[in-house]
């Protein structure tokens, strides 16, 4: 009977949206944000499987707006999506051969055995990652699994509070020291890109971490705040002690195998300015070369493999290439306009209107890289005209590209929860600890803005 409502909810929610913007955007333009529309309510309803839903969304795309099936389905000929896949596939190699456990462990025993402790190593991680390894999806694909087994090691329950917050802990982790590098993932490179002459040229990447650092500090405190205060086990519970005691076994050969492997893949993505291989080129062949040697037999990656997640984030990743195409990005970015030009001298509101809108067009435009290139065609030129660091706004934008409120919001949750097959948290507890992170993310900016004065970069 659930089902049925939200089906019927989400069709009346397509038709309405549908009859309400075709004047504006034409049918087919119009029919597209209904579909939408109603593929959001039965995301967060979860009336019907998260793939089946996308599926669907595909075919409304294709015969109701008329978008071709190469710009829908497009992301099965890109290099992001056969990144995440290999992620996944080397994520299972270290699950199935031990090495992730064993991992877990070592990690566990460098921190005090303790909630805390397990948050500051995930932390750890993630920082000494961050420059190197230029996918946050990979990471994040890597290190969500490792969160879950060090959750187990410890014994929180999963889905439990403690459960969530380390798998907070770890998206934290990913996602904070990105805007403080270039190098931390595509991002960066794009908004560093964009940036016009002479601003670009002054923005060098230790400049650039420079200007960041304030925003990075301050995000990393109070995650770990909120962490404590939000997730912790309660006053005097304990935790499992058993995987720290254990002596653990001798490497198997299958772990010395994939220890190697792991660490060759990691060094050629650290070093992919020095040699030019694509990251998901050596995924794949780090993948091809773990099957060859049976650390996963085929039948395990076809049966253990989360295949409705590929399917799922290969439909997602379009959704703003369809917009795109339909002409919708543009007019939601118009709708925004007047209120730019009332916050013109104001810096601390016009960072926090930068801030809430790119958070709330993220519900619509799904794809972060998307969005940054869109929003900052208009967004440069307008800030450079009222006299502000062209910076601020690429790193306001940023900061907050990366709500995660709902499953199709973005690609690193999405890879961190398909990577752990979605045991570690419940939505609800996601879309809290996402609207602390982006609250956490704002104050950042705010407080950041007086060091930007003081030094002059908010006038370069």
């Amino acid at each position: 009977m659930k089902k049925i409502v939200f089906v019927l909810l989400s069709v009346s929610a397509a038709a309405a949206c549908t009859a309400a913007t075709q004047a504006e955007l034409g049918f087919d333009a119009a029919v597209a944000l209904g579909a939408l529309t109603a593929a959001i309510i039965l995301w967060i309803s979860s009336a019907l499987p998260d793939y089946v839903t996308a599926l669907f969304l595909a075919v409304c795309f294709i015969v109701f707006s008329k978008v071709p099936c190469g710009i829908v389905l497009g992301a099965f000929s890109k290099p992001s999506l056969w990144l995440l896949l290999s992620a996944f596939g080397l994520t299972l190699c270290l699950s199935k051969c031990g090495l992730l456990d064993r991992l877990a462990r070592f990690i566990m025993n460098l921190f005090p055995k303790n909630f805390m402790g397990r948050v500051l190593g995930l932390t750890a991680v993630g920082f000494i990652s961050a420059p190197f390894v230029p996918s946050m999806s990979a990471k994040a694909a890597v290190f969500a699994p490792l969160a879950m087994s060090i959750g187990q090691a410890s014994g929180y329950k999963l889905k439990s509070k403690e459960s969530a917050g380390l798998f907070f802990a770890m998206l934290a982790a990913i996602r904070s020291p990105g805007p403080l590098f270039i190098s931390a993932s595509v991002n960066g490179y794009t908004l560093s890109g964009l940036l016009p002459q002479p601003y670009s040229d002054y923005f060098t990447m230790s400049r650039w971490f420079l200007a960041a650092l304030p925003w990075f500090l301050i995000v990393t405190a109070l995650s770990l705040f909120c962490t404590w205060l939000f997730f912790s086990p309660k006053s005097g519970q304990t935790v499992s002690t058993d995987a720290f005691t254990q002596k653990l076994p001798p490497m198997s050969k299958k772990e010395r195998l994939m220890a190697l492997i792991i660490t060759a893949t990691m060094i050629l993505w650290m070093t992919e300015n020095l040699h030019g291989i694509p990251a998901y080129i050596i995924s794949l062949t780090a993948l091809c070369i773990c099957i060859s040697c049976n650390i996963i037999n085929s039948r395990e990656f076809c049966s253990d493999m989360n295949w409705n997640a590929v399917l799922f984030i290969g439909v997602v990743l379009e959704i703003t290439s369809v917009f795109k195409y339909l002409g919708i990005n543009e007019w939601f970015i118009r709708l925004f306009t007047p209120l730019f030009s009332y916050f013109a001298g104001k810096p601390y509101q016009y960072i926090l209107l930068i801030a809430l809108s790119t958070v709330a067009l993220r519900f619509v435009i799904v794809s972060e890289i998307a969005l940054i290139n869109i929003y900052m065609v208009f967004l440069i030129p307008f800030t450079i005209g009222i006299g502000i660091n062209p910076w601020i706004a690429c790193f306001t934008v940023y900061a907050v590209v990366c709500p995660w409120f709902f499953l199709y919001q973005s690609p690193v949750y999405m890879a961190a929860y398909y990577a752990t097959e979605g045991k570690m948290l419940k939505p609800s507890q996601a879309a809290f600890s996402s609207g602390v992170y982006i609250i956490i993310c704002i104050i950042a900016l705010l407080l950041s803005a007086e060091y930007w004065i003081k030094y002059n970069i908010f006038f370069i």
